[in-house]
């Protein structure tokens, strides 16, 4: 039986650009009437369309539905889906490590007023990291022996960071500051990613942990940090290597703009 382009949208509810994309595909190959141009679609064509929609559903992209359905021996249908099965596992464990990263960014975002300017005396995260900025000076993506790209590919998993070196902290009269990415040790692991240059290891050391809000541009200064030194004086600490820190959040309240950020400030106690 032959049914005109009408019929076939209205039996699978679709439209005439779906229809058409189907043909242009090869997954159907309607009869064209030379004389009025009209398209002539078979049971085979509604046939094809329905088990098209069914290898679809099981998130088949186009090219391997077409195989699927027009170019594959029995034997290539189980190896496609046997890859599929595979790609789904990894799917499944990536998500699953992407919902674990999703409830810890909750839990910070929720302690953020509770931490905000406190100094609680903890460890920093285990953590490789890669600088790309030092102030206003921006390095090439191309430079960073393709390290970069792996963070556009995993970004969920890296957090952005900057370092203030502690030997340009005892200047009052400048703000140095270097730039990049991060990612603790334990996300670094469970992708496999592997270790290469640029990509520095930050150890976990003893630290003041706060949390600051950097509010509008330019406002970003060792200032903001001004509380901490008052606790470590009180407290007979010392700095005792380069301040991290990671950008939060940046949000608009009704009190103004505000990028909260978390730091750790590594430190042990002086020796008198």
């Amino acid at each position: 039986m032959k049914y005109k382009a009408s019929e076939v949208k209205a039996i699978l509810n679709i439209s005439t650009d779906t229809l058409r994309f189907y043909e242009k595909k090869g997954i159907i190959s309607p009869h064209i009437d030379e004389t009025n141009s009209y398209r002539y679609y078979d049971d085979w064509d509604i046939n094809y369309l329905l088990e098209y929609k069914y290898f679809r559903s099981f998130d088949f992209n186009v090219n391997d539905t077409y195989k699927l359905l027009h170019d594959s021996s029995l034997e290539d249908k189980l190896s496609i889906f046997k890859e599929k099965k595979k790609e789904i596992v990894r799917k499944r464990l990536y998500y699953s490590y992407l919902e674990e990263k999703i409830n810890n960014y909750v839990n910070v975002m929720e302690k953020i007023e509770m931490d905000l300017y406190k100094c609680i005396l903890t460890y920093s995260p285990e953590c490789y990291y890669y600088t790309y900025r030092s102030n206003f000076s921006f390095k090439k993506a191309s430079e960073s022996n393709g390290f970069f790209d792996l963070v556009m590919e995993n970004y969920a998993f890296f957090d952005n960071n900057f370092f203030i070196r502690e030997k340009t902290i005892q200047d009052d009269t400048k703000n140095n500051f270097e730039w990049g990415f991060s990612i603790k040790k334990i996300w670094f692991d469970r992708l496999g990613l592997v270790k290469k240059e640029p990509l520095q290891l930050l150890k976990s050391k003893l630290s003041i942990y706060t949390v600051i809000d950097a509010k509008e541009r330019w406002n970003f200064s060792y200032r903001l940090l001004d509380f901490v030194w008052e606790y470590m004086k009180e407290h007979h600490y010392e700095l005792d290597g380069d301040v991290f820190g990671t950008l939060l959040a940046r949000t608009h309240e009704d009190r103004g703009y505000a990028r909260y950020m978390e730091v750790w400030i590594p430190v042990k106690e002086k020796v008198e």
